[in-house]
């Protein structure tokens, strides 16, 4: 036996095959901003099993359901009462709500029954009433932490510790800024800008004489090294001399004072010879000399109109 009801915006109540069906609505109109909550019951006598029916087959205009049975309850009429809840979501904008015409299915003493219910539809969602006014567009408003003492001091801590190694780093940078600008100088120039930071440091007036006197020879060779191409820092003095006389870029005028120089500068090094400030100034004067007359016969080798003008 079968039986079928429309349904718009209502509860409904069927009874068929000894069975009291009924379907509630929470709320009546459909919501797309709510779930809608469907409760079915269904009410018999103790002898008959009644087996509540799917709906989410059924369903259209709902994106997704959710279903729990209850335990049955036992009245003390003997009446046995099923309740299935069913909590819908609906689609927005979806062309209709409805549950499609479902089963209920029974067993009495072995003798299977059924009975259709439905179609239900839902009356349309209510209209929004119309926005009144003019769009008001207001800046965001930033999500700022609160102000915390605690936080203050940490960062003030962490600012101070890294302020030593942004400085190491700004004078690593800045002493290679300034080598790289070395490079591009004539051989002369970088010689006079060694020169001036090897003084700077003022080794004789701290009795580092010895370190004085490598440092300034080291740095005569490497004047040598540039303006001649000899290769000179590791050499010994006298391995050094021989290849100066044999390149024929070297002027002999040079030479003497070169090798002077060097020789007096090994006694210190090499000999135990005592420094004075005085010794020291003398030895700072005699390799700015001979850079200085070494470099204007080079030029004048390579600008001779120049120089006899």
């Amino acid at each position: 036996m079968t039986c079928g009801i429309l349904l718009l915006a209502t509860a409904l109540n069927v009874r068929d095959c000894g069975v009291d069906f009924s379907v509630e609505f929470d709320p009546e109109r459909v919501d797309p901003g709510r779930n809608m909550n469907v409760t079915l019951t269904a009410r018999a006598a103790s002898g008959t099993e009644v087996r509540m029916p799917d709906l989410g087959p059924r369903l259209r205009g709902f994106s997704d359901s959710e279903s729990v049975e209850e335990e049955p309850v036992t009245g003390r009429d003997g009446q046995v009462t099923r309740t299935a809840l069913w909590k819908l979501v609906p689609e927005p904008c979806a062309p209709a709500y409805r549950i499609a015409p479902f089963v209920v299915e029974t067993v009495r003493n072995g003798a299977a029954a059924a009975f259709v219910v439905g179609p239900v539809r839902f009356g349309e969602p209510e209209a929004r009433p119309p926005a009144e006014g003019a769009m008001e567009i207001a800046d965001p408003v930033p999500d700022r932490p609160p102000f915390s003492w605690r936080k203050f001091f940490a960062w003030c801590l962490w600012t101070l510790a890294a302020l030593p190694v942004l400085a190491g780093i700004g004078f690593l940078l800045f002493r290679l800024g300034r080598r790289m600008h070395e490079r591009t100088l004539r051989p002369l120039e970088r010689a006079w800008a060694e020169l001036s930071r090897l003084l700077a440091r003022k080794l004789p007036e701290k009795g580092r004489y010895k370190d004085f006197y490598v440092e300034l020879t080291q740095l005569v060779r490497r004047y040598v090294q540039r303006q001649h191409g000899v290769r000179a820092p590791h050499l010994t003095t006298e391995e050094f001399f021989e290849l100066t006389r044999q390149a024929e870029s070297f002027p002999p005028a040079t030479l003497e004072p070169l090798m002077d120089f060097l020789r007096k500068a090994d006694l210190v090094k090499f000999a135990g010879v005592a420094a004075t400030a005085e010794t020291a100034a003398e030895a700072t004067e005699s390799a700015r000399s001979y850079i200085a007359r070494d470099d204007e016969i080079v030029r004048a080798r390579q600008n001779p109109k120049h120089h006899a003008r």
